[in-house]
């Protein structure tokens, strides 16, 4: 169901309402925890264009996490007592003190790879407050929403070394900034 070609669709569709729409199926993916935001990017770069679509793609991550964490918060929290020994990072969260939760947070948001709900769902049930919830939400996507549009609009194709070399340099900074959090 979800596709680049249905989101265009509906966009166009209804084009008076397409920012709204755009950003009411970005959350409603942030939502599912499951679903992936590639193919929403995809069409807001088609319909708005390369700057507008890294834009509304990135309020619309930001705006859906904000309201996931809320509702895993009001939804989940009492009942995820023992969800940490299941996930190692939800454990960490859960567990960290202070600026070193939003550090956390920020630090997943920036890996490609890590599933955006469990990161959401990691700060729904810690105690972190939402404001240092949305800030890293916000820092740490832009790098991944910005590779997405920048796949969508075909500079960088997706089978090609410069993929492999960002999401390695992502890694590696990442790396890098936890073992300095670490000392």
């Amino acid at each position: 169901m979800l596709s680049t070609e249905w989101v265009l669709i509906i966009l166009e569709k209804w084009h008076s309402w397409a920012i709204l729409l755009s950003l009411l199926i970005s959350t409603l993916v942030a939502i599912s925890g499951v679903m992936p935001s590639i193919f929403v990017t995809s069409a807001n770069v088609l319909f708005f264009g390369i700057y507008n679509g890294l834009i509304i793609s990135w309020l619309g991550e930001i705006i859906g996490a904000g309201i996931s964490f809320k509702l895993y918060r009001w939804g989940f929290k009492k009942r995820t007592e023992n969800i940490g020994s299941k996930y190692l990072f939800i454990n960490q969260v859960t567990q960290a003190q202070g600026n070193k939760i939003t550090i956390l947070i920020f630090q997943a948001r920036l890996l490609p790879y890590v599933p955006s709900g469990l990161v959401t769902l990691a700060g729904a049930v810690s105690n972190m407050p939402l404001l240092p919830f949305m800030l890293a939400t916000a820092l740490g996507k832009l790098p991944s929403i910005t590779l997405e549009v920048l796949i969508a609009y075909k500079i960088i194709q997706l089978n090609s070394l410069w993929v492999a070399t960002i999401f390695t340099a992502i890694l590696i900074i990442t790396i890098v900034v936890m073992f300095k959090n670490k000392k």
